[in-house]
């Protein structure tokens, strides 16, 4: 299973989110994509139903781009993570339909860990992590 993360901001909060997910799960099955094209491209032609997409949004302007390409989106996991708790923002997230959307402005991302470790199936039924 391989998970797709996409951010385009450099900085704390991507470097933190992709050591989390490094730590999931083997380097050669985490893509980490910065630019939108490439992302699309990647995604079109190596994507499968089992893989997760995660989504770091930094603006309203991306989240839209996404809306535009959401078929890529179907049939995968997906994971939206926005920059701020706006309500339009947060509709336009849903309109994606991800298993989960989160708001980080703290770069707290356990919920989003929590959410990834039970799709790659390592938590056991009524564990904590």
């Amino acid at each position: 299973m391989k998970i797709f993360f996409y951010a385009t901001e450099k900085g704390e909060a991507r470097s933190k989110l992709e050591t989390m997910l490094k730590k999931m799960v083997d380097t050669d099955q985490l893509y980490s994509l910065g630019d939108l094209q490439q992302m699309r491209a990647k995604i079109h032609s190596e994507i499968h139903s089992r893989d997760i997409v995660l989504l770091m949004t930094a603006s309203e302007a991306e989240l839209d781009y996404f809306l535009e390409c959401q078929g890529l989106f179907e049939d995968v996991r997906l994971i939206v993570i926005l920059a701020t708790n706006d309500a339009n923002q947060m509709a336009k997230a849903h309109r994606l339909h991800p298993r989960f959307v989160d708001i980080s402005p703290r770069h707290d991302f356990t919920k989003v860990g929590a959410v990834i470790d039970k799709m790659l199936g390592n938590s056991c039924p009524g564990s904590t992590l």
